[in-house]
């Protein structure tokens, strides 16, 4: 892409898709979880005009690699464990340094990362839910039941005695 290009998008702003990957406070009782993530997270996206596509399930509890330090109103909180969860959305591209500060600003969110989705992974999702699976048809004439095998099991036997006892296959 040209350099004149990339200015006019940046200019002009280009909707693309995003995702949010967050950890939100263990402080956050689980009744409540669905609710915070509505209103603070996705609720903010929507705010900036955002549109949520892809949503997983609700936040999972887990265990964090390393202790993560954050000061909440002048507090300093040490967390082992955190909610961990993730969605995707679209977003125009010149509301995006606005939605950082604004995600800077929660309590709740410990950390997070917001990723940018390229369009051939986009494009390649699409293709693997479009997929059909085929199966291929077993292999039967009209009428008969299934294909018999083509060597009887005797001489599947034989051949592969046959296999083994050649120099190539004998250790010396």
């Amino acid at each position: 892409m040209s350099k004149a290009v990339v200015n006019q998008e940046e200019e002009l702003g280009v909707n693309r898709v995003y995702e949010l990957g967050y950890l939100l406070s263990p402080l956050i009782p689980s009744e409540s979880l669905t609710d915070k993530v509505n209103q603070d997270l996705k609720a903010l996206v929507n705010g900036f005009g955002g549109e949520i596509i892809g949503d997983n399930p609700l936040p999972a509890m887990i265990t964090l690699a390393y202790p993560i330090k954050k000061v909440v109103d002048h507090k300093g909180l040490t967390c082992r464990e955190a909610y961990f969860g993730a969605f995707r959305f679209r977003l125009n591209s010149s509301a995006l340094p606005e939605l950082i500060a604004k995600l800077k600003e929660l309590n709740d969110l410990i950390r997070y990362l917001l990723l940018e989705v390229p369009k051939a992974t986009l494009v390649d999702e699409e293709n693997l839910r479009n997929r059909k699976r085929v199966v291929p048809p077993t292999p039967t004439t009209e009428g008969e039941g299934p294909a018999k095998p083509v060597m009887s099991a005797d001489e599947m036997d034989k051949e592969i005695d046959q296999l083994l006892t050649t120099e190539s296959y004998v250790s010396k």
